[in-house]
């Protein structure tokens, strides 16, 4: 029965990218027991989404141990894409994102801002800041998840992506919800970004849950647009 099991699991496991070898053999090298690490098949598809979106700037909320930084740094350097990274206290982790990018090749093109997000990110809106994708992976109560949506979904470029991580958390569940319906973002497709339904049976059985451990949305419209933008209404349906 193990035996079946274990064959199974081999047959499910995706296979990681080529390409994102040597993010995987960096990540390794500096693996800490412990620490969040960004699996290869998300990785993966963070590296995708700036290779198809031929993303030139990226932002993400949550640095850590450095992972998602490193995948979408080699995603964005085709185009010599700059990425920011916002993340509270990198003294949590002994500094170890910041050993990860450093000692990468794609150092000149990071950027660590260590404040609370919804501190950094009003700033960065009141600048006029723009970027093509943005990743958010930071602190995930409700309240404070919609402030980093809020600034974020403005400052992202029509056609950029929005991507969350921990979508099977409630609170991820609501903002998705209000991008959804009341920004009118799209959901993108996730089988052009080689994802099918081996890969859902992954998810399935690695984390006994019918949701995505993460999601991604494309922004279809100037915000002038949006639902939310239009109507005083809006929150009667959220």
């Amino acid at each position: 029965m193990q035996s079946a099991r274990n064959m199974l699991r081999s047959y499910l496991m995706p296979r990681p990218l080529v390409e994102t070898a040597e993010v995987r053999a960096r990540l390794e090298s500096l693996h800490h027991p412990g620490y969040p690490f960004c699996p290869p098949w998300q990785g993966d598809f963070l590296y995708r989404l700036c290779r198809t979106q031929q993303c030139t700037s990226a932002l993400e909320v949550g640095f850590a141990t450095g992972s998602t930084a490193l995948y979408l740094l080699a995603g964005t350097e085709p185009c010599g894409g700059s990425v920011v990274s916002i993340d509270f206290r990198q003294s949590d982790f002994e500094r170890l994102g910041c050993r990860m990018v450093e000692t990468s090749p794609w150092e000149k093109r990071h950027c660590l801002i260590e404040e609370n997000s919804n501190v950094a990110l009003p700033r960065m809106y009141a600048e006029g800041k723009k970027w093509g994708l943005i990743f958010l992976d930071g602190w995930k109560t409700v309240d404070h998840l919609m402030l980093d949506m809020y600034y974020s979904a403005r400052m992202l470029d029509v056609g950029g992506v929005l991507v969350f991580d921990d979508t099977r958390m409630k609170s991820v569940k609501r903002v998705n919800r209000l991008l959804l319906s009341h920004y009118a973002f799209n959901e993108v497709d996730y089988k052009k970004m080689g994802e099918d339904f081996k890969m859902w049976l992954w998810f399935r059985a690695t984390t006994r849950s019918l949701d995505r451990p993460y999601r991604a949305f494309r922004k279809v419209m100037d915000q002038a647009e949006w639902p939310a933008c239009k109507s005083y209404q809006f929150y009667s349906r959220f």
